[in-house]
């Protein structure tokens, strides 16, 4: 799993072992928010439909998701 967060001047990368239950995708990374300053966290919904991750803990921000080729 590749995660990858996009700014003009800033961008943070997450590169690590993930797991999928049911509808919710666990990025299994000790410290996750720490390492990355609150701009991953360990827990997203998974929404199909509209390709997004919703986080499921508060104040972090909906990931599109796009296929790399």
């Amino acid at each position: 799993m590749l995660l990858k967060y996009n700014q003009a001047d800033f961008s943070c990368t997450y590169q690590g072992d993930y797991r999928i239950s049911n509808d919710t995708l666990y990025l299994d990374r000790n410290e996750l928010e720490s390492l990355t300053e609150n701009i991953f966290t360990t827990k997203y919904s998974i929404n199909k439909k509209d390709s997004l991750l919703q986080p499921i803990k508060k104040g972090f921000e909906v990931i599109n998701i796009y296929k790399l080729n």
